[in-house]
């Protein structure tokens, strides 16, 4: 939990330069994770740490005034839809960055979407 917690940390850290306006718009951050499968249960207690996290971090103003919304979609920790997650959020502008997978596999499947065009951050 406390590595966790370095994390978002390290996140919001690594946000800061991406937060250039300062307005209301929540910054996005795109989540892969295992919701449903094999992995589930630490998938969904992931999901419930990290809005934890996130709801101190907005409670305490978010980051220079803007609120982190993270956005979570379902890889079932496969490594093939961990790809395809990857791509679509390189893909899509809204995201700075983009946390996940879970798994080894999953994880080392996205990297090679998330290394080509326009990416995200991938933490």
């Amino acid at each position: 939990m406390k590595k966790f917690f370095s994390t978002l940390l390290a996140i919001s850290f690594l946000l800061l330069p991406a937060a250039v306006a300062w307005s209301a718009d929540p910054i996005y951050v795109a989540v892969s994770a295992p919701l449903t499968g094999n992995y589930a249960e630490y998938g969904q207690n992931w999901q419930k740490a990290m809005n934890l996290a996130v709801g101190w971090l907005n409670a305490a103003g978010g980051i220079n005034g803007r609120p982190l919304e993270l956005v979570y979609n379902d890889s079932k920790s496969d490594p093939k839809e961990s790809a395809a997650l990857a791509q679509k959020y390189t893909s899509d502008p809204k995201y700075v960055a983009q946390i996940g997978d879970f798994t080894s596999t999953a994880c080392m499947a996205a990297l090679r979407p998330s290394r080509t065009g326009r990416s995200p951050a991938p933490v």
